[in-house]
């Protein structure tokens, strides 16, 4: 098929990112329906996202703080939550949820994690209310959609 899974080590990818360039690719650059209705609307702090150059690391070195400083705050909660995660993988796939919904699931309850400090625990059938399933499913139409 046309799927690609990629993993990556946080100890290797905290060393890339370390070492940027001085003015590094961003990594959404390709994503046209965002710069499109952000050029639209002029919106402009959010479309430096979108771009290379002293915009784009501007804006991506106001992260840094929040990346680096606040590492010992959310990534123990991450690797909790990547626990609970593991521990119903064998049980849930693919009886339950097939794979590719299941990572999709994964990196919602991560994010979640960081962005409010719990997750809803989506990749556990046993917990996973349809409501916030149905929110996992329908993100990823929306970022099959934007590329």
């Amino acid at each position: 098929g046309d799927d690609t899974i990629v993993l990556c080590d946080p100890i290797i990818f905290d060393s890339i990112l370390r070492k940027e360039g001085k003015f590094p690719i961003g990594g959404t650059e390709g994503v046209s329906t965002f710069i499109d209705y952000y050029e639209e609307n002029n919106v402009t702090m959010a479309l430096n996202m979108f771009q290379s150059g002293p915009e784009w690391k501007e804006w991506r070195d106001s992260l840094n703080p929040d990346m680096f400083a606040a590492w010992t705050t959310y990534l123990p909660s991450i690797a909790q939550t990547c626990r609970k995660i593991s521990d119903v993988a064998g049980a849930e796939v693919p009886k339950h949820i097939p794979f590719v919904d299941f990572i999709s699931r994964a990196a919602f309850d991560m994010f979640e994690t960081v962005m409010y400090g719990s997750s809803s625990f989506t990749t556990n059938s046993k917990v996973a209310k349809p409501e916030d399933i149905e929110f996992v499913m329908a993100s990823q139409v929306a970022f099959d959609i934007t590329g």
